[in-house]
């Protein structure tokens, strides 16, 4: 008797963490379509602290595995540095040169951890920064 309540425990510990994940996505996938503003779906927010230690490992890994029909912008905007190493080019319409590009000024990234805007318009920037109460950190 006492092992089946030990199962069921343990079980019950496992899944909790991806229910939470998966819960905790579709809000913010929810949040991101009723905002009206476009998004990407990307697999892991980049500044997460424990990606930016691990990244290095895991995005060649992920660059070998994952299909090609998921490696454009989602994978482009994975890596920590990618606002360095990408500059004004992932707000770009894609093109065949450059397929990353978002193709607005704005845009949201949505991951199982944030919801994050990005935006390089300056109206936007001049609305966030005049108005702090109404965005936080």
């Amino acid at each position: 008797m006492m092992s089946y309540i030990v199962v069921i425990l343990v079980a019950l510990l496992l899944l909790y963490k991806p229910i939470k994940l998966i819960l905790q996505f579709r809000r913010h996938l929810k949040a991101a379509k009723e905002s009206g503003i476009p998004y990407v779906i990307i697999p892991v927010f980049p500044f997460n602290k424990l990606w930016i230690v691990a990244e290095m490992l895991f995005l060649p890994l992920l660059h070998r595995w994952l299909p090609k029909s998921c490696k454009g912008q989602a994978m482009a905007l994975c890596h920590s540095e990618f606002a360095w190493l990408q500059k004004y080019r992932i707000f770009d319409q894609p093109s065949s040169d450059y397929p990353q590009g978002v193709g607005h000024d704005t845009f949201l990234l949505v991951s199982v951890d944030e919801l994050c805007l990005l935006t390089a318009e300056a109206e936007v920037i001049s609305q966030i920064t005049s108005r702090r109460a109404d965005f936080g950190k």
